[in-house]
């Protein structure tokens, strides 16, 4: 979810139905969630289970601190897009919230989940065993030309699918694994014998699960895996009571991890990736500091990383690859202390209720504090599917399904809000984004896009990037050429 890069629009039916939609439609659904979860579940007037309100009013606070990340902004572009992104992610968190208030609903979350799970693995399979196969015979027998980087990823069959980076599906796997575990034991009652089609189907997850992300190498994620070890060792720290047996298996992890990083160091691939993440830690945290109420702005990490940075690379990030660090550094610190808040309040929370003597909280928190640590090293942030599943794991952990019940029951007119602006801002983002989808269409091949441009500058002053592509259309172009385009 970059300023720069439309959404994918489709001109067919069946690209609609196989394809990923623009990413605006997640604001418009989240909005139009809320509306019917309003309508339909009343929340409980004495709710006494406060841990949900908490977190969903910190999210809120985020948002409102988010947008002194304007001040110093040198791409308005990028801030009111996350501006946009993080109100349509508020209107989804209180529709979980909503949701979950009636009793019976939880397990329907978390079954709706796991039927998502289980197609994201399949679609990773497919990927692995036949989709790179069928690709590069499409790319040899049409003569395409495609970008090296896709070429790349071809040849080092590193599954991705369904997102664009195979990394994005390793948080993916972290978070919903365990959710996918839950929904297997669910499952398993409606099969005899129950104890038996449980393990089954555990093992069928779990055997999915290590294949994607170990075996079929789907992320190659050195981050990914390191989480997962500071996952488990956090977990013994935690579990373990005995305290030679919790040393002990805290030295085991850090041997493995130490083990792992000379392994990786001595590898084709090495280290660079990840000193390179130090490099954005170290500029993020020297906006960070310089800046501490309103941050350095909103797209400014991108040019001060590239007066400072020394890689050597060409690579321009526009992010941090680090969810903490990305709002202090660009606006403020406050924003940064928000974002650790809402990683804590989740496992705070739920062992305030006692939750955690449930096998099915400790699960989701496991996932949860995998992904949170994956999400320092990666762009989880950018992905509206990767924050909406933190979130609901988030909401799982602090509404348990006793705490949902009660006599009396009302709306609360303020949810809606949220929900309106929501609708108008984003309908107007998503015929800004269309336009813009039109505008690359054009670019791309050689048509008339001023009808498209007009609009576009009409409906995005602010942002610089339809001007870019212009830029780029006329710059092969003799003067008198670009003369008559103009």
């Amino acid at each position: 979810m970059l300023p720069e890069i439309p959404g994918m629009w489709r001109e067919d039916a069946i690209g609609w139905l196989i394809n990923p939609w623009p990413y605006g439609f997640f604001f418009i659904i989240s909005a139009i969630a809320l509306i019917i979860n309003w309508i339909a579940f009343p929340q409980p007037k004495h709710d006494k289970n406060h841990w949900g309100y908490v977190f969903s009013g910190l999210f809120i606070l985020l948002w409102l601190s988010a947008m002194l990340g304007l001040y110093n902004a040198s791409q308005y572009a990028t801030g009111f897009l996350i501006l946009e992104y993080l109100l349509g992610l508020i209107n989804y968190l209180l529709a979980v919230k909503l949701f979950l208030s009636v009793p019976g609903n939880r397990i329907r979350l978390i079954s709706g989940w796991g039927i998502g799970i289980v197609l994201m693995f399949l679609n990773a399979i497919y990927q692995y065993f036949i989709g790179f196969a069928v690709l590069e015979e499409y790319i040899r027998d049409t003569g395409q030309q495609v970008s090296t980087v896709l070429l790349a990823k071809i040849a080092d069959r590193r599954t991705s699918a369904p997102y664009d980076l195979s990394n994005s599906l390793a948080g993916a796997i972290l978070l919903g694994t365990p959710v996918l575990l839950i929904f297997a034991g669910k499952m398993a009652k409606y099969f005899t014998p129950e104890k038996i089609s449980r393990n089954i189907f555990t093992t069928l997850v779990c055997v999915a699960a290590i294949f994607i992300f170990l075996v079929g190498l789907t992320t190659r994620s050195r981050a990914a895996i390191l989480a997962l070890l500071a996952a488990i060792a956090l977990t013994a720290i935690l579990k373990i009571k005995n305290l030679k047996l919790k040393i002990g298996a805290v030295v085991l992890i850090a041997l493995i991890i130490s083990g792992g990083g000379l392994y990786i160091a001595n590898s084709k691939r090495g280290l660079g990736s990840m000193q390179v993440r130090l490099d954005y830690a170290a500029t993020a945290a020297k906006m960070a500091f310089s800046h501490p109420f309103a941050g350095g702005g909103w797209g400014n990490f991108q040019f001060d990383y590239m007066l400072t940075k020394n890689d050597g690379t060409e690579e321009a990030p526009r992010d941090p690859h680090n969810m903490i660090l990305t709002f202090a550094s660009q606006c403020g610190i406050i924003s940064g202390l928000l974002i650790v808040a809402l990683m804590i309040i989740p496992f705070y929370g739920c062992w305030r209720l006692n939750g955690f003597k449930k096998r099915e909280n400790q699960l989701i928190a496991f996932g949860l504090m995998a992904f949170s640590i994956h999400a320092l090293a990666e762009i989880h942030l950018l992905i509206p599917s990767l924050m909406a599943m933190w979130l609901t794991a988030g909401m799982l952990l602090l509404i348990p399904e006793e705490s949902s019940t009660a006599d009396i029951h009302e709306r609360n007119p303020l949810l809606l809000i949220p929900a309106i602006a929501g609708i108008v801002l984003f309908s107007y983002g998503l015929y800004a984004d269309y336009c813009f989808q039109q505008v690359t269409n054009a670019s791309a091949m050689n048509r008339d896009m001023r009808h498209n441009f007009n609009k576009l500058d009409k409906l995005r002053p602010y942002s610089p990037y339809h001007h870019l592509l212009i830029a780029r259309r006329l710059t092969p172009l003799s003067p008198v050429e670009a003369g008559s385009f103009a």
